[in-house]
């Protein structure tokens, strides 16, 4: 999923407006009236962000039986000035929120896992390829799959939803340290991250059932197989 930046679209307005209230002398009816800008310009960001997330919960609740989710708190990316921008026009935790419940009310399940190594894990072989945030194609040297970074992720995230047996002893991450989260959601309110917006992973009972098919072979017979979720 694409992220829409309606914050990013509105900047220049913003700038304008708040520049406009900045000169005006405080107390005076026209600074009132350009303060009265900024905030609507602040709140159609807002209301945008909110019907975008409402419509695109609502369609994956009702499409999919299981959304995988890495379970990550991102406070980490509000304090980066590179990323914090970003983050909070995501908006990724009112996504959370507001797939929960209707998640519930659709009787979709939603599970968190370890998000350790799940872009560097090769979703193929699970050799670990390590390579900095700006790298966006996975390139494994070992079985040679390549594929965007997100897509990657996006399959070891639901290997690990969908098979937690498979990645060895409780807590066990994709490359097989740590552990896996197999756990109801648990939403903190924090800003998301907000360019890949390839956290989660979505299967339909007939992709799931495939899914487990090709999870239940050895992984070098699953290299070239493609799972079926959607990213």
């Amino acid at each position: 999923v694409e992220n829409p930046r309606w914050l990013r679209q509105s900047l220049a307005q913003l700038r304008v407006a708040q520049r406009r209230l900045a000169r005006r002398q405080r107390g005076s009816a026209r600074r009132r009236k350009a303060a009265a800008q900024v905030a609507r310009l602040h709140e159609r960001v807002a209301n945008q962000r909110r019907d975008f997330w409402h419509k695109l919960t609502r369609q994956l609740a009702d499409t999919y039986s299981l959304i995988a989710l890495e379970d990550l708190t991102l406070a980490f990316m509000t304090a980066n000035h590179h990323l914090a921008l970003s983050a909070h026009d995501a908006g990724l935790a009112e996504f959370q929120q507001l797939l929960a419940y209707k998640a519930e009310e659709a009787g979709t399940q939603v599970v968190t896992v370890n998000p350790a190594y799940t872009s560097q894990a090769c979703s193929g072989c699970g050799v670990v390829v390590k390579k900095d945030l700006s790298v966006r194609v996975h390139v494994c040297p070992d079985c040679g799959l390549t594929l965007d970074r997100d897509v990657n992720a996006a399959r070891n995230i639901l290997m690990l939803a969908v098979n937690p047996a498979r990645t060895g002893p409780p807590e066990r991450n994709v490359a097989g340290h740590g552990g896996v989260l197999w756990e109801a959601p648990r939403f903190s309110g924090e800003s998301r991250h907000s360019d890949g917006l390839a956290a989660g992973v979505m299967a339909s009972p007939e992709g799931m059932a495939r899914l487990r098919e090709i999870l239940s072979k050895p992984v070098s017979d699953k290299i070239d197989e493609d799972p079926p979720c959607q990213c």
